[in-house]
């Protein structure tokens, strides 16, 4: 224990000499400012409403506020949106309502769209197969075509009434008890008020979450490693210097503990270092959006994990150059080698771009044998978003990321790797003769 805490002692005044610690800590310090500079406002339910019946399309999700539109009206409703009145009969107990009288232009056109939306009136309910027919639909076709629009925008509640036979105008009622979680026009404030971006792909909570995977992404990513791996490469290059590991020898201590010590010692710095990161990051955002989140806190561990899992191969390479500086760039060159892997991966076998080739079975090889780092990040990711939205908020959000590997597999497979790794550097560091 006590040969533990003195490698641990080391690792963090590794942390602390070193300048690109000092440099992360700068940037990190900045990213903070940042977060306290940003202003989150809400949505207005009416103008909301009127924007997404106004709108009423088929769309795709590309990735964060980035919409493919597929089919939409070719002629606009008339859409007249206001607050609820006493004559409109809607349940008491309903949050943040908007209400809205919409006149269909065109009613073949919008049949066309609706038919082509998933068939579902209610969150969670599986899709119904869609109507194809030319026969014009009926009003309650329209009415669920529209809850189900809605929903997908982040309305809970929806309430329709068709105020005549053909289904051209209907009463339309919606509401939801987050409001964060709604999709509309609102003004995202950044440098205390400055600047100001308008947004109606994104809700406020997503947005607040961008911010933080945005920030994740910073640590765990190429930047991040590169300074964590600068800052800790040198360490077993360091420890072999002669006297030092003379030194630490002569204490009753084996060559495999004194290693094992010193890569817990520098995971272990890691995720403090991170931890107080992400921490103050959290404070300042919290200033801003009204909610501290402890799951933005907690990001430090898949952070961590990302270093664990490279950090052996800045060990193994330290061992046999005894350079620094070389230890972190070849595990750097790894977290690189691995994210090319799993884009390659996606890019042609998850599509069947290679199917029947051998390149599908050298691609599915090296992605098992190499850190899941991407899916790791991906993971910590909808973790967060699982915490911070609402159970329809978080199916809709993750609606944005591919299809990630299973926990298990990411986790499993990266442990593996680091494990050989750190087992090549245990069998060589005794083997040779310091």
């Amino acid at each position: 224990m006590i040969a533990f805490l003195a490698l641990f002692g080391d690792a963090w005044r590794r942390a602390r000499d070193r300048r690109s610690v000092g440099v992360l800590l700068f940037v990190a310090a900045l990213v903070a400012a940042f977060c306290a500079s940003l202003e989150f406002t809400n949505p207005d339910p009416r103008e909301s409403l009127k924007n997404h019946l106004e709108n009423f399309s088929l769309r795709t999700r590309h990735g964060p506020a980035s919409f493919g539109i597929i089919h939409k009206l070719r002629r606009m409703p008339r859409v007249d949106a206001r607050a609820p009145a006493a004559e409109d009969d809607l349940p008491l107990g309903l949050d943040h309502v908007a209400v809205a009288d919409l006149e269909i232009a065109d009613l073949d056109d919008f049949d066309g769209v609706a038919r082509a939306l998933p068939g579902r009136s209610g969150p969670g309910r599986p899709a119904a197969p869609r109507d194809r027919s030319s026969q014009p639909l009926t009003a309650r076709q329209r009415m669920d075509a529209i809850a189900g629009y809605l929903r997908d925008r982040g309305w809970e509640t929806v309430i329709t009434r068709a105020r005549d036979d053909a289904g051209a105008s209907l009463f339309v009622a919606a509401s939801t008890e987050h409001l964060s979680e709604l999709e509309g026009k609102w003004r995202f404030k950044l440098l205390f008020g400055a600047g100001e971006v308008p947004i109606d792909s994104m809700t406020p909570a997503e947005v607040v979450i961008d911010v933080q995977r945005t920030v994740a992404r910073l640590l765990a990513g190429m930047f991040g490693m590169l300074v964590l791996l600068l800052a800790f490469g040198g360490t077993l290059p360091d420890l072999m210097q002669k006297g030092s590991l003379d030194l630490l020898l002569a204490r009753p201590i084996g060559r495999a503990r004194l290693l094992l010590f010193t890569y817990a010692g520098a995971v272990l710095t890691v995720l403090l270092v991170t931890a107080v990161i992400y921490g103050v990051c959290a404070v300042t955002l919290s200033l801003r959006s009204g909610h501290f989140s402890w799951a933005f806190v907690a990001c430090a561990l898949p952070t961590t994990t990302v270093f664990a899992a490279v950090f052996p191969v800045a060990m193994l390479v330290g061992v046999v150059t005894r350079h620094g500086n070389f230890a972190a760039l070849a595990a750097l060159a790894c977290y690189g080698a691995a994210d090319v892997v799993a884009s390659l991966r996606t890019q042609f076998v998850d599509a069947g771009v290679v199917n029947g080739s051998m390149w599908k079975t050298v691609l599915e090889i090296l992605w098992w044998i190499t850190p899941k780092t991407g899916e790791i990040a991906t993971l910590g990711v909808l973790r967060l978003g699982r915490s911070e939205l609402s159970a329809a908020g978080f199916e809709r959000f993750r609606q944005q990321f591919p299809a990630a590997a299973d926990a298990l597999t990411a986790y499993g497979t990266t442990a593996l790797f680091a494990a050989f790794f750190l087992g090549a550097t245990i069998l060589l560091f005794r083997r040779r003769d310091f």
